[in-house]
């Protein structure tokens, strides 16, 4: 049996810009049995056409759409339910619906507390684990007392609302020019994975995400994976601005 990684690794972005209407996908892309995968009792499709996961629905003997694209969330069971658990990296999607998915999941945790099928301690555990990264780089997190979502500004946890869509980036005071220089990488991967842009044109403009902190200190964006590398006098190391 193929498992989700093993098929999400398959899947390769570029090519979806290329498909039209004549296009003949098992021609493209194999047949469908290679996008398939199943979880106990249920069954899933990677269309590789849109990177939709779609699952199959037994009462309708139909397949429809879960919500969400390759490599946003891994789907599991957890006590015999299925669990659409995000993944923390941000994904290269106009729209990030892993914080969707870290909200359900959420109230299925509270639910669990509810019924005493989980402690305090589990609880806090469980929500701890659903941090996720922004395409700014920040981290985020549902506080476990009132479910409001919060980021971590290098000092605490801050009461604030992702941004779920890929829009302008919003006025973050000290953050905005760090969140402007991680959001173009995000621009700029999109167009690297659309087949737009070379690996050396995006290398390229990626050399020039440099911004300087409050003290002076100079910080690049990994070409790689978009995490923050300080400039130390010889080298440059990975850390997080602290601002």
């Amino acid at each position: 049996m193929q498992s989700q990684q093993t098929i999400e690794e398959k899947f390769d972005p570029k090519k979806v810009i290329h498909f039209s209407a004549e296009t003949i996908l098992s021609d493209a892309c194999g047949p469908m049995e290679d996008w398939m995968m199943t979880l106990g009792e249920y069954q899933f499709l990677l269309e590789p056409s849109s990177g939709i996961w779609l699952f199959f629905d037994r009462v309708h003997d139909t397949w429809e759409s879960t919500g969400y694209m390759a490599g946003e969330v891994t789907f599991t069971l957890m006590k015999g339910e299925l669990v659409d658990r995000p993944n923390p990296e941000p994904t290269i999607w106009p729209r990030d619906r892993r914080y969707e998915a870290a909200e359900q999941l959420f109230q299925q945790f509270l639910f669990l507390y509810g019924e005493e099928k989980l402690d305090e301690s589990a609880l806090l555990k469980a929500v701890e684990a659903l941090t996720l990264k922004d395409r700014q780089g920040r981290h985020w997190r549902i506080r476990a007392e009132d479910g409001v979502w919060t980021w971590w500004n290098g000092k605490a946890w801050v009461a604030g609302e992702p941004q779920r869509e890929n829009l302008p980036v919003p006025n973050l005071g000290p953050w905005q020019k760090f969140a402007e220089a991680k959001w173009r990488y995000f621009e700029l991967w999109n167009q690297k994975e659309a087949g737009k842009l070379s690996e050396e044109a995006f290398a390229a403009e990626i050399n020039q995400l440099r911004v300087q902190d409050e003290n002076q200190a100079w910080w690049q964006v990994r070409a790689e994976d978009g995490a923050w590398l300080a400039w130390d006098g010889s080298g440059w190391l990975e850390g997080q601005p602290a601002v």
